[in-house]
């Protein structure tokens, strides 16, 4: 089933709810997994990922980028574009906890998703993408609503969170984001 920018059904509305947890969700994980490195981020550091919704056979990108220093925390702007809508979510995370303490999403302070991501396993392997061939720790994870999360992080190589490619599978949707470019100051 592809949806249109135009779909007025019921279905097609809560597909994109669905659509823009795709965003939410990579903000939780983001979060979640900033405990494993080191929040040593630059602003300007930024990383761009083509998206991909399986099952939808939909296409957009996707921009991650440390916009603001504030104290010992730093923003973090992360835009979705997709041909059916635009999503942006703002966090502010402080660099010594990897802790949200403040949520805008599409310019609107929110309180952050309280969505637990449990690591369920992890490995080292290669894996190619768009930005190149990198080394990175394959972490496989869960939540509530997501029951098969997929990163490859590097975070030494790639700006932000490290992450050169991110599966999700939310059942009917099936997210898939790999890296483009990788800007570390």
């Amino acid at each position: 089933m592809v949806l249109s920018a135009f779909g007025a059904t019921a279905q097609a509305n809560s597909n994109v709810v669905t659509v823009e947890s795709i965003n939410t969700q990579a903000i939780v994980t983001m979060e979640a997994l900033s405990s494993m490195a080191l929040i040593n981020w630059k602003v300007g550091d930024a990383t761009d990922y083509n998206v991909s919704l399986g099952g939808f056979g939909m296409n957009g990108t996707m921009r991650k980028e440390a916009t603001k220093e504030e104290g010992e925390a730093i923003w973090i702007k992360s835009e979705l574009k997709l041909p059916i809508m635009q999503d942006t979510q703002e966090m502010l995370m402080d660099r010594n906890t990897g802790k949200v303490l403040k949520y805008l999403h599409n310019g609107k302070e929110e309180n952050m998703p309280d969505e637990k991501v449990e690591i369920v396993k992890t490995a080292y392997e290669s894996v190619t993408v768009p930005a190149g061939t990198y080394k990175c720790t394959h972490v496989w994870a869960k939540s509530e609503q997501v029951q098969d999360i997929q990163i490859w992080m590097n975070n030494r190589d790639i700006a932000l969170d490290g992450a050169a490619k991110m599966y999700m599978d939310q059942g009917q949707i099936k997210i898939t984001m790999e890296l483009t470019k990788s800007n570390k100051q």
